[in-house]
């Protein structure tokens, strides 16, 4: 394993945990009632950034850690875009919109920093870790 700690020690986690729990009871709420297909579509989204970090943290080789941890940024684009939709068709107010997608851009960065710490070989900053 090449995650020191547990993966539900990383910053980034953590905050794609609260994301996707906060996604699931906004999705929940009236403005979703018929529009239940893309309600699914985003906390799919939302639940993969947070499944992938967890996952890869336990491959062994570090290359295939990475591709997690890119298959995670991937799944933040793709929440991204049904975020559009959601406040197209307003499920989501633009405060909403606005929160949502500033929360998904800095857990992108975090992912991807760290994930350029690991390909240089370097160890991971300590900041993506919550301290001891």
């Amino acid at each position: 394993m090449l995650v020191e700690n547990k993966f539900e020690d990383l910053i980034f986690w953590q905050k794609a945990r609260e994301l996707a729990r906060n996604i699931l009871m906004a999705t929940r709420e009236p403005s979703f009632k018929h529009n239940f297909e893309l309600g699914a579509q985003i906390e799919r989204y939302a639940m993969s950034i947070m499944a992938d970090i967890a996952e890869g943290s336990s491959c062994d080789q570090r290359q295939d850690y990475e591709n997690f941890l890119y298959s995670a940024i991937g799944a933040a684009s793709g929440f991204q875009s049904y975020l559009y939709l959601a406040l197209d068709l307003r499920c989501i107010t633009q405060s909403q919109f606005e929160d949502y997608y500033g929360r998904v851009v800095e857990i992108v960065h975090l992912i991807d920093s760290y994930a350029a710490r690991l390909q240089e070989g370097r160890r991971p900053s300590p900041r993506h870790h919550k301290p001891s």
